[in-house]
């Protein structure tokens, strides 16, 4: 006698394999880091993004996707990395830093899992009024030399940028809760 799945049954099968394709994404992704990176906080930040993925997540191909969107010529390894890790003169931001700050800001990410001050900074600026800033007075001061050693390099970025995200969706801030 043949068995067949219930409804509830199928479902469930569903679910489980949908949850082990989301793993395998998260374990490429956390492969893909420095090992200076902390495995707990780089966790912590895949989880943001994935409960969020229309939003801010991945393609196949490791490049950003905002709003389901491909932003092309991405990393978002070097994006997760360059967010987590503290700021250095000698790393360069990487490409589509700028469109994945407003995707973190939608999400509404940890600002504890971000450790670049730059970065950080540029979360904290572009809140909504309304929503008062955790940074102290010297990690401000401090982050405001580092944008001004940037700002040519982030107005050829926006540039590039804006030429691939719909207007539409610059506007829309939606917070993605957990």
């Amino acid at each position: 006698m043949k068995r067949t799945l219930s409804d509830s049954e199928d479902s469930v099968a569903s679910d489980t394999e949908s949850d082990i394709f989301e793993d395998d994404d998260l374990e490429e992704i956390l492969r893909g880091l420095s090992p200076r990176v902390p495995r707990k906080r780089a966790l912590d930040f895949l989880h943001t993004l994935a409960s969020c993925k229309k939003i801010l997540y991945w393609n196949s191909h490791g490049e950003m996707m905002y709003h389901q969107r491909r932003i092309p010529v991405t990393n978002i390894s070097e994006l997760i990395e360059y967010a987590i890790l503290p700021y250095s003169l000698d790393i360069k931001a990487p490409r589509g830093l700028n469109t994945f700050i407003k995707g973190l800001l939608e999400v509404g990410i940890d600002k504890k899992l971000i450790g670049n001050k730059r970065v950080l900074a540029d979360l904290v600026a572009r809140q909504p009024d309304e929503v008062e800033s955790d940074l102290s007075d010297d990690e401000t001061s401090d982050s405001s030399e580092i944008q001004e050693t940037d700002s040519e390099e982030e107005d050829e970025e926006n540039e590039q940028e804006n030429e691939s995200i719909d207007s539409s969706s610059d506007n829309e801030v939606e917070e993605c809760h957990i």
